[in-house]
């Protein structure tokens, strides 16, 4: 029995001193975690943004250019279309970051670019024939380790070497086939 309470003794504070040596490394992995979180919500976003943009703004391109797409060019369905994407994609992410008007809002504490700069709309050329058949709309965050949503230096300054693992742009990508 007084073995026992010796032992006892002997280990008081051992819990306090692996809490100490642990806490921040816990700490450190749940920031990481959140991060990422933040990351792959805002992707998501942006991803939701560009299909429903897509989708809601082909009931605008002419029937004409719809249903005869030899009659008229990729560019003139993409000039038609694009203006009603920006609108549709804006809005959406709106939802997300309580924008107004033209402004797409606020993302975890970081401004958006303005529309022109983040939601942008090309076509996609067939490498097989060289038509242009299909209309791509790619939401993108340029620069996101200068103005990441949290301090990237906490965990790239734990990693060896200069590269980050966050990423420099946050992009959400939706294709529709035109014809």
């Amino acid at each position: 029995m007084s073995q026992s309470i010796t032992k006892l003794k002997r280990q008081t504070g051992s819990v306090a001193i692996e809490t100490v040596c642990l806490l921040p490394v816990i700490i450190v992995l749940l920031f990481a975690v959140i991060h990422y979180c933040m990351i792959f919500f805002a992707a998501s976003i942006f991803d939701h943004a560009a299909k429903e943009s897509i989708r809601q703004s082909m009931a605008f391109v002419s029937e004409e250019c719809y249903f005869s797409y030899h009659s008229c060019s990729g560019d003139e369905v993409l000039n038609q279309v694009t203006p009603t994407i920006r609108n549709n994609a804006v809005m959406v992410i709106q939802g997300f970051t309580h924008g107004e008007g033209n402004n797409p809002g606020t993302l975890f504490g970081i401004t958006l670019p303005a529309a022109e700069q983040l939601i942008r709309v090309s076509t996609i050329t067939d490498p097989a024939g060289g038509s242009e058949v299909c209309c791509q709309v790619s939401i993108v965050l340029d620069g996101y380790r200068t103005t990441p949503f949290l301090p990237i230096g906490i965990i790239d300054g734990l990693l060896p070497g200069d590269a980050s693992v966050f990423p420099d742009q946050i992009v959400g990508t939706a294709v529709l086939k035109l014809n």
